[in-house]
């Protein structure tokens, strides 16, 4: 169920609490936050610490000691200190620590477990499975009290003003029974949907389930009218609709018509289906609501002529193969396919996908019956899919084939479960696992971008699917005063969300309450809008947070979290045994989380996905540009494996298009981007908050010091496990949508070292986690139009001490238009530049130090430490993680998402086991990365950039390389930038003058031939005399 601890570095490793902004909640504002169950003890509440027997249970052990065990007290150890206090109260000292995800805090005492190596070992904990009658492979440690735990609950009533439909419009609410005829359903989605086109209807739950989440959606949105279709039995829902009418009756063919009937005493259009037709009542069902016109089901008890000529119709709209209805007189128009009623609807931007097999299911069985029902709120279209699609690929090549045919939409919702329509599937590099996600459908040009906000609709079954998108449907009306300014963080690595707090407090959200398992025991409803939770997690519960047992009520709200697998319908066999379904199921909206073991670098979706709703983007459009922001990483760091990993492992649920309420416009100026004609100016956050890492983070990590984090408004983090604790970069990710062609970014104002973004052609070693941005990158839309990219890094600053060293406030760039594909001209070429890791490894071997990738004697080698340096945002992080190694890491590191061995034979040419001392330090100097921090370097690096578009406009055509053996203008410039005055810049162009192959700047941009063909756009293999000398002046020393 829980990550494992010996992944904790990069599962869910998220370090922060506030620090200087207080993150503990007002105890009286929370009160107002929480409908409660107020639990008091009537006696003393003196403790006693016991110690039982391993497989005991703390209710036996307090038992056959005179006492009671409280079920309050279960969550009072969860940190390193309170452990141990409480083990030397039974007389314990811990000589190590680990976590227990069931039924902690414990002590080995078995001398048997791991050879006897774990005696003495105190365990503790996170996860909610912590109960008076459960057991543990440990011996529990157990508080026990002199008398029983005693309860009473009082609750609190909170209901919001009712709020009014559109004139002309009244609150209505559809009820059917659990087992509804299907094509009843679809039949009665036209007459649910004339309230305003804001459909309320609920397919009842099976009799003896728990009504509670359907008696306070009702209790919220007080329908001012109530319509029951069939022999319904409303349970405990009666007593609160008042007067319920009956509509319907018969097969659903012929209640098809008396809905007709009822619902409208005219209509120019009336749209038709086959009975025995579902797929085709799933797509005509959103189009007859899209139309105001009745959905009526063709049989042979149906008079369909006297029926037009009563509603007075005008035309019929067949949906179907086949040959329509007679129907004399009556003109008819025949939407055969899919994109035939499309086009009927008008092309609308609102794709919902659905399976018709779905019926014939156990889990999730016909869920697609709803499709229609969430089409018909967006005005959108349903996409049955065709019997063989039955794998991820097929399902995804359908989507395609409609999206070619018809464009693409700005939604897409996969309607049902993973039975249905299944994630897709992969084994990924990282930790060799099978990771599944949905992402791949909204990608539709294979290009690794997100093309459509997407999101899966699901609930626990048929009923619970039909109150999650009746809550969707009517948001507007059944969101409360309490909730509306309010969010909650969750979960004993809480604050791990903390850099996300400042994007809701500058649009009106109140400082955040804080939501443990212990306050959740007697809660009966939690009214906020925003849920964020970060623990160690499983498919069936969020780590000291809800589980899929919980029936505590949960206003409208959107909740993400960091822990793993939380989104893992698929391992489910059960969905009643998801927490998230469980959460949609009793108030949520929404969900983004992980399917599978969740890393740190996940936080960058999360961290995109509240500052979007923040902005005012819909749910789907925030996560999209989340996976969209790890994308660039990837694309950025060649492949980066921990990018790759989150791309494969995270999810949305809800639907795509909604919104969240937010309370009030931005305070402060959100990060941006400004174009004009050629050049674009980004400018960052004005203010940063400072969060302090908590106990539990560093007991996690075992780390004694302090460690500081930043968050601001629009900055979004990349994460990643380095040395000993989570290192964060905020960035901000540049989008500009143009319908010209792109061929180059570059810099032209300078930033501090370190920041913002270089470009390609200044990178002295290409990108890496935590530098500034030097790659821009092309999303490519069906349209002909195209979004440019690229990211920009904010802000430096030491973990360790808090001290902000540098900051990004603004830099402008010159960007390339052209009326012509890059790919398209003939004279444009690309310069790779050697890798540099392959360049320091044959370094490594040089310099005596002979390992390759494994090592031996607990030292990591000089190779290794190329791949670290590789990872590393400066010489001295990389230096860190070195020492890190030798100081008892053990023996596996990971580096580059790649195993290590440090323990094992030299794996190279030495004779031993292995190299010399300070292998790994010396190759994260060999890389050749900023080794100072100076204005100068930088400087240097968007003179770089200046000087070789100098170049260019002054006639000197080369690139890097040349001919005739003469040094090019461009790589004077790079000359220039290492050279400390523009005397010893020519000198040095003098000296290569007259070889093929030089090494101008010490391997950091490796070897130039100088005797080939020039490199860019000359007519022959030279360029003017004099072009490395004439680069000499461009440059500032």
């Amino acid at each position: 169920m829980a990550c494992l601890a010996a992944t904790a570095a990069l599962l869910l490793a998220f370090p922060f609490v506030e620090g200087d902004v207080s993150c503990n909640a007002d105890k009286a504002q929370s009160r107002g936050l929480l409908q409660v169950g107020m639990k008091s003890d009537a006696f003393p509440t003196e403790s006693t610490w016991l110690l039982g027997a391993t497989g005991q249970s703390c209710g036996d052990v307090c038992g056959s000691a005179g006492k009671f065990c409280h079920e309050s007290s279960m969550y009072d150890v969860d940190t390193k200190d309170e452990m141990l206090a409480a083990a030397r109260k039974v007389g314990h000292n811990c000589t190590k620590y680990g976590w227990a995800y069931d039924n902690n805090p414990g002590i080995c005492v078995d001398s048997s477990c791991c050879g006897g190596n774990c005696i003495g070992l105190c365990s503790y904990g996170t996860t909610k499975v912590r109960t008076c009658s459960g057991t543990s492979h440990y011996a529990r440690l157990c508080e026990c009290f002199a008398q029983a735990e005693t309860t009473s609950t009082t609750t609190q009533a909170v209901l919001s003003p009712s709020k009014a439909k559109p004139p002309g419009f009244t609150r209505s609410l559809f009820l059917m029974p659990h087992d509804v005829e299907l094509m009843l359903l679809l039949a009665t989605i036209p007459a649910a949907s004339k309230t305003a086109g804001e459909p309320a209807l609920l397919v009842m739950p099976e009799s003896g389930n728990d009504e509670t989440a359907f008696l306070d959606f009702v209790a919220q949105y007080r329908p001012e009218e109530t319509y029951a279709t069939g022999s319904l039995s409303l349970g405990s829902l009666e007593a609160t609709l008042g007067d319920v009418k009956v509509v319907g009756g018969g097969t659903p063919c012929e209640a098809s018509e008396a809905l007709a009937r009822k619902f409208w005493s005219q209509a120019s259009e009336l749209v038709v289906a086959r009975c025995d037709d579902y797929p085709s009542a799933l797509m005509a069902a959103p189009l007859a609501a899209k139309k105001s016109s009745p959905l009526v089901l063709l049989s042979q008890t149906v008079d369909l002529v006297q029926l037009a000529g009563d509603l007075k119709v005008q035309t019929l709209l067949f949906v179907g193969s086949g040959s329509g209805p007679e129907a004399p007189g009556l003109p008819q128009v025949h939407l055969q396919s899919a994109e035939d009623v499309f086009d009927a609807l008008g092309k609308p931007d609102y794709l919902a996908i659905a399976n018709p097999a779905d019926r014939e299911l156990q889990s999730y069985r016909a869920t697609s019956a709803l499709a229609p029902l969430l089409a018909a709120l967006r005005g959108g279209a349903v996409l049955p899919l065709s019997t063989g699609a039955t794998s991820a690929s097929d399902v995804k090549e359908e989507i395609q084939q409609f999206v070619l045919s018809k464009g693409m939409p700005k939604h897409l919702a996969l309607v049902g479960g993973p039975t249905a329509i299944p994630p897709h599937c992969q084994t990924g590099r990282l930790f060799n696992e099978q990771k599944c996600r949905d992402a791949p459908y909204a990608d539709l040009d294979e290009d690794i971008f997100m093309d459509v906000a997407l999101g899966r609709v699901v609930g626990r079954d048929l009923s619970s699917t039909s109150l999650l998108l009746s809550r969707i449907s009517n948001y507007e009306y059944v969101r409360d005063p309490e909730s509306e300014t309010k969010f909650a963080v969750s979960g004993h690595l809480k604050t791990a969300m903390a850099n996300i707090q400042p994007a809701l407090r500058n649009v009106g959200f109140e400082e955040p309450v804080s939501i443990g398992f212990k306050e959740l025991h007697n809660l009966k409803k939690i009214h906020v809008s925003a849920f964020l939770h970060t623990d160690h997690s499983g498919a069936g519960g969020m780590g000291n947070s809800l589980d899929f047992t919980s029936q505590i009520l949960l206003s409208p709200m959107m909740v993400s979290s960091g822990g793993c697998s939380t989104a893992g319908l698929d391992e489910l066999s059960d969905p009643m045994h998801s927490v998230v379904l469980t959460m949609l199921h009793y108030g949520a909206i929404g969900f983004v989380g992980g399917p599978r073991n969740a890393i740190t670098a996940s936080g960058l979706v999360h961290s995109a996905l509240w500052n979007g709703i923040a902005e005012g983007k819909s749910i789907g459009e925030a996560f999209l540009e989340g996976w969209n922001d790890v994308a660039v990483n990837y694309k950025d760091q060649d492949g980066y494996v921990l990018a790759e990993y989150v791309m494969m492992n995270i999810a949305l649920y809800g639907d795509p298009a909604f919104k969240l309420f937010v309370p009030t416009s931005p305070q402060q100026p959100l990060p941006k981007v400004i174009l004009d004609g050629d050049t674009a100016e980004v400018t960052g956050p004005g203010h940063w908050t400072k969060f302090k890492a908590d106990e539990h983070v560093t007991d996690e990590w075992n780390w004694d010091g302090d460690l500081y984090y930043y968050g601001a408004v629009g900055a979004l983090v990349q994460r990643q496990w380095v040395a000993r604790y989570d290192r964060e970069w905020p960035y901000y990710y540049v989008r500009i949508k143009t319908d010209k062609f792109v061929h180059d970014v570059l810099p032209v104002t300078p930033v501090p070292a370190g920041l913002g973004y270089v470009g390609a052609s200044m990178s002295l070693r290409g990108e890496f986690s935590g530098s500034a941005g030097n790659k821009w990158h092309l999303d490519e839309h069906a349209d002909g139009t195209r979004t440019l990219m690229w990211r920009v890094r904010l802000l430096d600053y030491s973990y360790e001490t808090g001290i902000i060293n540098s900051q990004f406030h603004s830099q402008r760039y010159k960007i390339s238009f052209s009326d012509i594909p890059l790919s398209d001209t003939t004279t444009t070429t690309t310069q790779s530049l050697p890798d540099p890791i392959s360049i320091c490894e044959k370094q490594c071997e040089e310099d005596g130090f002979c390992c390759g990738w494994n090592s031996g004697c607990g030292r990591p080698s000089c190779v290794l430490g190329c791949h670290i340096a590789a990872e590393s945002a400066d010489v001295t992080v990389c230096q860190e993680t070195c020492r890190s190694l030798h100081d008892g890491q053990g023996c596996f590191p990971m580096v580059a998402g790649r195993w290590a061995n440090v323990c094992s034979s030299c794996q190279g040419s030495c004779s031993g086991h292995c190299e010399g001392e300070g292998g790994c330090e010396h190759a994260c100097s060999l890389m050749a990365f900023a080794t100072t921090t100076t204005t100068t370097v930088v400087v240097a690096n968007w003179e770089i950039a200046r000087c070789r578009m100098k170049c260019a406009t002054d006639g000197y055509c080369c690139d890097r390389d040349s001919g005739c053996a003469a040094p090019s203008c461009k790589l004077g410039c790079e000359v220039a930038s290492v050279s400390p005055s523009a005397m010893t810049c020519k000198e040095r162009c003098q000296a290569l003058t007259g070889h093929c192959f030089v090494d101008p700047v010490n391997n950091s941009l490796g070897d130039v031939g100088l005797c080939g063909s020039c490199g860019a756009t000359c007519d022959g293999h030279c360029e003017a005399a004099g072009g490395c000398e004439h680069a000499c002046d461009f440059v500032s020393y």
